[in-house]
């Protein structure tokens, strides 16, 4: 849903020549956004007539201080009615900012590189994606081609050359002049594999990716801002090619994933080089074959089940596979197949399969479970003995004022390590298949009320309006304690944590012929939809939410989530970006005991 503000112009100033910014502050408290989105400049009329109206998209330009209600942008002076509308309007004109839009974003995994080819003042997201990584000291190993035609037209370069000498694995590399590709790929050749960022005019975007294209780089690799991307001749022509059944072959044949298509009994009609490269089977061995090929290492049940999925009821499957390859290495692989028709009558023709081989992603999880298992059971002991230790200190009624001051804060930092000590513990027992589920008779409401005055001086910290709703006066459930309280404890603190000061976070509690239902409605950050489907994915963190909490485990929704599982229960969310998110825990009013060696911490 969009997002509307009235703004006021509060500062202008030219600061290159021809170029612009200008400063806008919103009517909110705070404006969150993530470093690469962008906004939509909306006057409320033309001084001077513009064809393309009375919006346009401009990047977000973050300071990483001052109000947090002021943005600003800046754009080259031009013919346009509406850039010449916007320099002459007086400081304290009011106008309407829509958004923030967009997530042309830094991938989360910090091993991918990143190329940024960038022209005038495209520079403006990738400097606030720049500023944000060595604020936070990223990893990650980026390189700067800033082009513009001289020196009097460069925006920010000193700013850029400061963040070179504070971020080491920072490389600039200003030009001024005509782009080619040889400066290109020589100030590029050590840097590896790298996702390249194409922002700027719409000419030198159309020039570089044919360029890009040219030295074989995958149109997958190459992302440019998303409010130019539509308009951009590159993209159209790309479009264009992959419409025609030679551009589409080409890209099959070039993707780096492993694709095949089969006839509608699994037959392989089709496979790409990526399919050779991960299997290590050549396409002649494959065409004619099935998948069994390298595959038929999962149950019969397991087969039995996609087949129903994408033959009989010619839905789309999901899943991962285990495979073994030409070599006799084993690999693990997250496959989707698709069925597809025939135009004409609409029969099944066959299916199309996209394999793409996870094993090092698989090894790099397990290794995280394993430290998060062996430094969690590490910090259990000195967590219990400095608590042992302030409760001793804290019995003595000779301690002065200061010191039960200070053993007091260690206690409240000793808690909020248990606590995160704990959820490591859950999640490594999780990850082993070792929780016990034991049920008990457990009154829900008088369990809510008490853990909700605990959570009660977090709300007013932040000022947050905390209501339980209660819908019923007693609600008894046969349900395990330790699970449940986990569930709970995850969703309300996170509803805590990422909502707005003077905000809001509702519980309610409802009773069902044979479930219970606990709503968590909060008016905090909210999700970003297309990272909707990885929120209860283990380690993962919302893009928004790192901006407003740099640490975090990002296993609190992971262990919700499965703890809910093993309750017999479901969980969901529906949420709105800056408006904020709201959970459904469905779970029996009886659950189902389990066997296991350990429980829920």
């Amino acid at each position: 849903m969009e997002k509307f503000f009235n703004a006021v112009i509060v500062d202008r100033k030219e600061i290159a020549e021809d170029t612009y910014e200008i400063i806008f502050e919103l009517n909110c408290e705070n404006f969150y956004f993530v470093p690469g989105q962008y906004v939509w400049v909306v006057l409320p009329e033309l001084q001077y007539p513009d064809e393309r109206g009375n919006r346009r998209p401009f990047s977000i330009l973050s300071r990483f201080k001052g109000k947090n209600n002021q943005i600003s942008c800046a754009f080259r002076k031009s013919g346009s009615g509406f850039k010449q509308t916007l320099i002459s309007m007086p400081i304290g004109s009011a106008l309407r900012i829509d958004g923030p839009f967009g997530f042309c974003t830094l991938p989360q995994d910090e091993a991918t590189p990143i190329v940024f080819i960038v022209g005038g003042v495209g520079i403006t997201s990738v400097l606030t994606m720049i500023r944000y990584a060595t604020i936070n000291k990223s990893s990650r190993r980026i390189i700067l081609l800033y082009v513009n035609r001289d020196s009097k037209r460069a925006v920010y370069l000193d700013e850029l050359e400061n963040l070179q000498q504070e971020n080491k694995i920072f490389t600039l590399i200003s030009y001024f002049g005509d782009l080619t590709s040889d400066l290109i790929f020589n100030n590029t050749k050590d840097i590896a594999n790298p996702i390249w960022y194409v922002f700027g005019p719409e000419a030198l975007v159309f020039a570089v990716g044919e360029m890009l294209i040219k030295n074989n780089i995958h149109p997958d690799k190459i992302k440019t801002e998303e409010f130019r991307l539509s308009a951009s001749p590159f993209y159209q022509k790309n479009i264009e090619v992959i419409k025609t059944a030679k551009g589409l072959k080409m890209a099959l044949d070039n993707a780096f994933n492993h694709i095949i298509v089969t006839d509608s009994e699994g037959k392989i009609v089709y496979a790409n080089h990526g399919a050779e490269i991960i299997t290590g089977y050549s396409i002649k061995e494959m065409l004619s074959s099935t998948p069994r090929l390298w595959g038929g290492l999962m149950s019969g049940d397991f087969y039995k089940s996609l087949w129903k999925i994408i033959k009989e009821d010619v839905k789309t499957f999901e899943g991962e596979f285990t495979n073994r390859k030409k070599s006799g290495d084993i690999y693990i692989a997250r496959v989707k197949i698709s069925p597809f028709f025939n135009p004409k009558n609409n029969n099944l023709i066959g299916f199309v399969g996209v394999e793409e081989d996870i094993t090092k992603e698989k090894e790099i999880d397990h290794a995280k479970s394993e430290f998060v298992t062996m430094a969690s059971h590490q910090l259990r002991s000195p967590l219990t003995a400095i608590s042992w230790t302030a409760e001793q200190l804290l019995e003595n009624r000779d301690i002065s004022a200061r010191a039960l001051e200070s053993v007091t804060d260690i206690m409240r930092s000793v808690s909020r390590l248990t606590v995160l000590v704990d959820s490591l513990l859950n999640l490594s027992r999780i990850e082993s298949g070792t929780i016990s589920i034991t049920p008990q008779r457990l009154d829900i409401v008088v369990f809510l009320k008490n853990y909700f005055k605990e959570v009660h001086p977090f709300c007013e910290k932040k000022n947050i309006v905390f209501h339980f709703n209660i819908l019923v006066s007693k609600l008894e459930a046969v349900i395990d304690k330790s699970a449940f309280q986990n569930i709970i404890q995850s969703i309300v603190a996170n509803a805590i944590e990422y909502t707005f000061e003077k905000g809001s976070v509702e519980v309610s509690l409802e009773k069902k012929e044979n479930t219970f239902l606990v709503t968590v409605r909060d008016t905090g950050i909210g999700i970003p939809p297309e990272e909707d489907k990885k929120v209860f994915g283990k380690f993962f963190r919302a893009s928004n939410a790192m901006t407003i909490k740099a640490g975090g485990t990002g296993v609190g929704l992971y262990i919700a989530s499965e703890a809910t599982k093993l309750l017999g229960g479901k969980i969901w969310f529906e949420s709105q970006l800056n408006k904020g998110t709201t959970f459904y825990i469905e779970l029996p009013l009886i659950v189902l005991s389990k066997e296991g060696t350990r429980s829920f911490t």
